[in-house]
């Protein structure tokens, strides 16, 4: 096809719909300007008979066939059609010439053939597997994508055009029959888990748009690159999901916290975990359970984006928000806040505990390529479990107030040496340090280390020690220690922290469903969500009793700076990794200095008090272009 008629058919699909002439196929009536356009097609070799009045007609020479094409309301094809949504990563060529809109594109032969062309063959293969009368969406035809004020309000019906579809299919362009096969048949471990990783390297895992499609779908299927589509295995809810399933049993089967991990090389290739928490995400919104702000900007900061506004069109259609786009402010860090602080009003404390951008360090390129897709700096607490004992949050000013409970002032600030003393030196530190402050009152002292430094559940640690006496070896071992001298006293941690149960799993694992031994779990995902090396512990005073204890708390500040500053604890709210009501923040004028997860609750002082927080400084999006698998190490231009 010559370039002129290529330009035509794309004005023609992109730009030539009459807004002013838009009649529903189903209700008969227009489409007036204010209502949202559902345009959706099906195949002419489908041969479905009865058709209702089509748009129009699209020829598909190459392929022998045509798009019938319908327009009716959004809400006439909700209840009138079953319709597939196909989810999809654009070709690079495709949306450069429909952002630039120029036709002087040397390519533009080449995008109309995919234009065209691509959506029927993905209807052509649907129509050989799936039965029954069914359109397709698809948004190379069904999106006007140059005309502003319709794209605009099929933009904003994302969300529930996906939602609402018979299915969605997302169309894996990059994937072959041989990774699934591995995956599902592999011969060895290392087969199947390079399998899993090639398709977790997928372009569709990357983008902010594909994520948001595949949390709002209620039903999944995947298709190939050959347009195959794959046989969902019955003992998972879909393929996808199964790739997240079949890792972690691999995972189980090793024992070892990073041996996948090494198989697959991560860092040039992905693993599922991260691909961020799509699932969990997608979880909560078919149980009708609202996405937390934390969740949707975990999901989404790292995810590549055409347009650096779509990162704000996705993230509200996570939400569900009653924002749009075209309501922020044109600056980023100002729209963040924005949206932050609505969600606040509806409830959501996670804007709360995100890590400020001023105390996330600068990573070398080499670090961001390893964390994936997974904005795993910011957030990364996992769901919300359980909602504050006292939701209600008020605006005296231009910032929040929430009532919260006061745990006192930082005293002092201990810092471990984590990276050099590594998990098993560092058991022994801890072990001495609550010791200097909880003296020979065992149960104060098991509390202090097993529950507020190492996340474990406070019934699991008395279970354990309420058996073969160990209450009084613990207290035994205590004195034992308090007259020890320097060169015994390692010795003594260690035998005391093998009667808690620390060394091992005999506490059955923290908070979580961490699978391993408490040291690791700190020196891994808990060491993380704590800013890693620069995880502290600070002694904190109640200012009611005088009361000191310790908790381990994530510095958003340097530790000279927050003596003097106060420790704030959320009654009732639970994370997945914190403990129950035991999350909460650090103060300094107003402004957000650090933040805990398992500050268990010490003494009984009534300290219910009105916060108000100075939120800002909230981290922006900042994309991932890395490439993963065959293309591993090239960071591609913008697309």
């Amino acid at each position: 096809m010559d370039k002129t008629t290529a330009w035509a058919f794309l004005q023609s699909t992109w730009a030539g719909i009459e807004a002013d002439r838009l009649i529903c196929c189903h209700c008969g009536h227009r489409i007036e300007s204010a209502q949202v356009l559902a345009r959706t097609f099906t195949i002419e070799s489908r041969g479905i008979s009865n058709r209702k009045p089509c748009a129009e007609k699209i020829l598909v020479p190459r392929l022998s066939d045509a798009m019938i094409v319908y327009h009716r309301h959004l809400s006439c094809l909700f209840q009138s059609t079953r319709y597939i949504a196909i989810s999809h990563v654009w070709h690079p060529l495709v949306a450069d010439l429909q952002y630039k809109k120029s036709a002087a594109t040397s390519s533009i032969d080449l995008v109309e053939q995919i234009v065209r062309e691509l959506p029927v063959r993905i209807a052509q293969s649907l129509t050989s597997s799936l039965p029954g009368d069914l359109e397709i969406w698809h948004d190379y035809i069904s999106v006007p994508q140059w005309i502003t004020e319709l794209k605009g309000q099929i933009i904003l019906s994302i969300p529930e055009i996906f939602g609402k579809a018979f299915t969605t299919v997302a169309y894996l362009a990059d994937i072959n029959t041989k990774d699934v096969r591995s995956m599902r048949e592999g011969s060895s471990a290392q087969e199947r888990c390079r399998g899993i990783s090639n398709l977790c390297n997928s372009r569709w895992f990357s983008r902010v748009w594909t994520a948001m499609e595949l949390t709002q779908s209620c039903r999944l299927r995947a298709m190939l690159q050959d347009f195959s589509l794959v046989a969902d295995d019955t003992n998972y809810q879909s393929f996808l999901k199964e790739i997240e399933a079949r890792w972690t049993a691999e995972n189980e089967k090793f024992g070892v916290s990073h041996t996948a991990e090494e198989i697959v090389k991560m860092g040039d290739n992905l693993v599922p975990c991260q691909l961020g928490p799509l699932w969990s995400a997608r979880d909560l919104n078919l149980n009708g359970i609202r996405i937390p702000f934390g969740t949707a900007h975990e999901l989404l900061a790292r995810r590549c984006i055409t347009n650096h506004r779509d990162f704000f069109h996705a993230m509200l259609g996570l939400l569900k928000s009653n924002l749009t786009e075209a309501q922020l402010s044109r600056d980023t860090n100002e729209a963040i806040q924005h949206v932050a602080i609505n969600c606040l009003k509806e409830g959501d404390f996670t804007p709360l505990f995100m890590v400020p951008a001023s105390a996330q360090k600068v990573f070398p390129k080499a670090e961001v390529k390893k964390f994936g897709y997974l904005d795993i700096r910011t957030f990364a607490l996992g769901d919300v479990q359980a909602q504050p004992t006292f939701p209600a949050v008020k605006f005296l000013s231009i910032y929040p107030t929430i009532q919260a409970k006061c745990l006192g002032t930082i005293q002092f600030i201990k810092q471990v040496k984590w990276l050099q003393e590594g998990a098993v030196n560092s058991l022994a530190i801890l072990t001495k340090l609550t010791f200097e402050y909880t003296g020979l009152d065992a149960r104060e002292f098991a509390t202090t280390l097993c529950v507020r430094l190492y996340s474990q559940r406070e019934d699991r640690v008395f279970q354990h020690l309420s058996k073969e006496n160990r209450m009084r070896t613990l207290y035994e071992q205590l004195k034992r220690l308090h007259n020890a001298s320097l060169k015994d006293s390692n010795s003594i941690a260690t035998e005391i922290c093998a009667t808690l149960g620390l060394c091992d799993r005999s506490l059955g694992g923290g908070h979580g469903g961490s699978v391993f031994p408490p040291p690791e779990y700190l020196d891994g995902h808990g060491s993380t969500i704590h800013l890693s090396q620069y995880r502290a512990i600070a002694g904190i005073t109640c200012l009611s009793c005088y009361k000191t204890f310790l908790i381990l708390i994530a510095p958003f500040r340097p530790a000279s700076e927050l003596k003097g500053a106060m420790a704030y604890r959320v009654p009732g709210l639970k994370f997945s990794y914190s403990t129950a009501g035991s999350a909460g923040f650090i103060l300094k004028e107003q402004r957000m200095s650090g933040r805990f997860l398992w500050g268990l609750p010490t003494c009984q002082c009534p300290k219910i008090q009105e916060v108000e927080v100075a939120l800002e400084d909230l981290p922006v999006p900042q994309p991932n272009n890395f490439q993963y698998g065959n293309k591993a190490g090239k960071i591609p231009g913008k697309q």
